[in-house]
């Protein structure tokens, strides 16, 4: 989020936060109610009891006394109106996770810097709604008035929502069991939650990917790789079973020969699979692997590709696999994890 994003705010609720809102109170609201609907665009709410009114926005739902009157200053942020107070409700995109330390910081140092004078005074960590959530408690002055600030953040479908509870400290006003109860009140649709735990698991699958790729000692599928005077390119890891029916790992590589003497693939690199710390067994029987295109001999400068070779797996534990030079001098190898689970 823009520091002048966050400005705007700052002037918004300077020019209204303490004055009577002009959009319809939430009983005036319910009145055109005929269904339920997403309000991220709309102001639509629903009468919960006969002090508070749930409202929701982009999945998620929330209680606000029926008192407070409403403002839509824009798709991604709601604004709500108690006597000398201001509770903003805002989603933003957010490249970074506000759990992490640096990007926190950068957005309070942005929050902060919009108001003409703010003073941090405390921060903690909480879960909320299922959510590693933050609260921050905070002095604000801007226009030549100062507010006691309550922020709250937490990540959100690919971004942050943020909940500030601002009330204006001359009129003695405290809002903090109602801000309590609007916390308490937050629910999150079960659609969103599997969103969200789908892009955590491929985000976390990526930065693995990503790791792997950075790491010149890392088996990336589809990169080649030179070990000594040959380049070997895992191309693809697999499953398939031996003759007594055996789950085994298949591994299929490309081979080039850039030595000066004709060589066999099976007998120039070696690839040596551990489950639980113990080498596997490499001596394979089965129709799904084909031995005998490793040991066909290679002229310098050729390439042969599908090369076959593989290990028996004793269970579903994760696999480390190694590949080195059959006969060096040096320690290079070159390394793959493996879920046999994943196939």
């Amino acid at each position: 989020m823009s520091k002048r994003y966050f400005v705007l705010l700052a002037a918004l609720f300077t020019l209204v936060g303490c004055g009577k809102s002009t959009t319809a109170t939430p009983n005036q609201t319910e009145e055109t109610i005929s269904e339920t609907k997403d309000i991220s665009t709309s102001s639509e709410a629903t009468i919960v009891s006969e002090k508070s009114i749930m409202y929701s926005m982009d999945g998620i739902e929330y209680s606000i006394p029926e008192s407070w009157t409403e403002n839509i200053p824009s798709e991604t942020t709601k604004l709500y109106y108690p006597t000398n107070g201001m509770l903003m409700v805002n989603y933003t995109e957010m490249n970074a996770s506000i759990t992490d330390d640096v990007s926190r910081q950068g957005f309070i140092d942005n929050f902060s810097s919009s108001w003409e004078n703010s003073e941090l005074i405390s921060e903690s960590e909480f879960i909320l709604a299922g959510n590693k959530a933050y609260r921050h408690e905070m002095n604000l002055a801007t226009a030549g008035k100062e507010f006691k600030g309550s922020l709250v953040t937490f990540d959100y479908n690919n971004g942050v929502i943020y909940l500030l509870m601002a009330t204006l400290k001359e009129s003695g006003k405290d809002f903090s069991k109602e801000f309590e109860n609007i916390l308490s009140s937050i629910n999150i649709s079960d659609e969103v939650l599997e969103a969200q735990a789908q892009a955590q698991a491929a985000a976390e699958a990526q930065a693995i990917a990503d790791a792997q790729i950075n790491d010149a000692t890392k088996i990336v599928l589809g990169r080649a790789i030179t070990i000594g005077d040959y380049i070997v390119t895992v191309q693809s890891i697999g499953k398939g079973t031996d003759y007594e029916g055996n789950n085994i790992l298949v591994i299929n590589y490309d081979f080039t020969n850039n030595s000066d003497t004709e060589q066999m693939a099976s007998f120039a690199v070696n690839f040596t699979a551990y489950q639980n710390g113990i080498e596997t067994d490499s001596f394979l029987m089965s129709d799904d692997i084909d031995l005998g295109i490793g040991q066909k001999k290679i002229k310098p400068g050729t390439t042969i590709t599908g090369v076959q070779t593989g290990a028996v797996l004793g269970d579903d534990s994760v696999l480390t696999i190694e590949l080195d030079e059959l006969i060096s001098f040096d320690d290079l190898v070159f390394t793959i994890e493996v879920d046999p689970t994943s196939f």
